[in-house]
């Protein structure tokens, strides 16, 4: 975290400080939801609140590559090879 605050940053402790926040938050989150499934349900409660917080990440990610596409749709010079392009390669 030291080299993405770096030594140039005017507020270099509290962006120091912001970013751990950024970073423990999920993780906070996940331990409070965790204790919230096993105190209803048990051990399969704790299991079931772990699955659904990966499943709705999942979901999330699954969006943001339908819609955007991640750059890997086909450029048009994909064309398939024919005749002697095809016996050369």
């Amino acid at each position: 975290m030291v080299e993405i605050v770096g030594v140039e940053t005017r507020d270099a402790g509290t962006f120091y400080s912001v970013l751990n926040v950024a970073v423990s938050l999920p993780l906070l989150y996940m331990i409070r939801l965790d204790g919230w499934g096993f105190s209803r349900f048990g051990i399969h409660g704790l299991l079931w609140t772990d699955a659904a917080g990966n499943i709705l990440m999942f979901a999330a990610v699954a969006v943001v590559f339908l819609i955007c596409g991640l750059g890997l749709r086909r450029s048009s010079d994909s064309r398939p090879l024919t005749g002697d392009a095809a016996a050369a390669s």
